[in-house]
């Protein structure tokens, strides 16, 4: 017997899989066939992941499997926690650096913060967008067009313009310019689009055929975009502009920024605050908000494309 195996006294000895004898714990076989078809067994809630036995609904009806699970997840959250506590003072310990640098050097702003935001950072390289990229989002376009077609006067969504910003959101949006854009990424070659959208550009613009609305949308497909973003994506910001734009991008807040604006809107005004945009406990971005605009105080170099 090899050190470290266990064998298994008084416990089932065939694999749960193909029932060949098995000696050791867990028992599966060494086929990797076996060993394959037990995790994805237990990916997708056919069988406990602690004990192993087939299950019929998604967790073990066994109150020890239960308590074990429970124990795993609260572990997890734990775990978690903590890693994001870390992360939190990494981020708090590179500002305060970079503060007591810059005000060493004289070149901290006049004007003091009294909040502090960490949010997250788009730290994407900017690329040529590949043709098939482009391919895509006309093939989605076209498919939207169809579904307009279908129902014209379905849904249009929410006017692009929302009526009379708090300065709290306006402030929200300079924070999502220090960030540049991570909550981006998801939009890949659709942007977010729907038929909503798009019925919505068509109906402000009445003598517009559908093809044109295609020829529109994928003129504004700039000769460079983020990495692994929407191809909308630039550095410059979103190279839509707003009218053109989903609902989802004209109003979306991740929760830092919701978490900003709802302290932000309990304050009796709002208040200088500097934004930090972090990823993985790595500063990529210092940035003083004011209700007057946005100062740059620090930062860092985007990944390497492919990196």
């Amino acid at each position: 017997m090899q050190s470290g195996t266990q064998s298994l006294p008084g416990r089932r000895r065939q694999c749960l899989i193909c029932r060949l004898p098995v000696f050791f714990d867990p028992p599966v076989c060494a086929s990797g066939a076996c060993r394959f078809k037990l995790h994805a067994d237990i990916q997708a809630g056919h069988r406990c992941s602690v004990c192993l036995e087939g299950i019929k609904y998604s967790f073990c009806p066994d109150r020890e499997c239960r308590r074990t699970l429970a124990e795993e997840a609260e572990k997890r959250t734990r775990v978690a926690e903590q890693e994001a506590a870390v992360r939190q003072f990494a981020v708090e310990a590179r500002i305060d650096l970079i503060e007591v640098r810059m005000r060493l050097e004289g070149r901290w702003p006049a004007v003091d913060y009294v909040n502090r935001a960490v949010l997250p950072a788009n730290e994407r390289a900017v690329i040529r967008p590949s043709p098939e990229r482009r391919l895509r989002l006309e093939e989605k376009l076209r498919a939207l067009t169809r579904e307009v077609a279908a129902n014209p006067d379905g849904p249009t969504g929410d006017a692009p313009e929302p009526p009379g910003l708090s300065p709290a959101r306006s402030m929200a949006l300079l924070g999502c310019a220090a960030c540049r854009g991570h909550c981006c990424m998801a939009g890949e070659d659709s942007a977010y689009l729907t038929a909503a959208t798009l019925r919505r550009t068509l109906k402000a613009n009445p003598k517009t055929s559908a093809e044109d609305v295609i020829a529109e949308y994928l003129s504004h497909v700039q000769t460079e975009a983020y990495q692994d973003s929407c191809i909308y994506h630039t550095a410059a910001g979103c190279s839509l502009p707003r009218a053109m734009r989903s609902d989802t991008c004209n109003r979306h807040f991740c929760r830092a920024m919701q978490r900003f604006i709802a302290a932000a809107e309990q304050a009796p005004a709002v208040q200088p605050t500097l934004a930090a945009a972090e990823k993985d406990g790595e500063l990529y971005r210092l940035a003083l908000l004011e209700e007057s605009g946005l100062t740059l105080l620090h930062a860092s170099p985007p990944r390497p494309p492919g990196g």
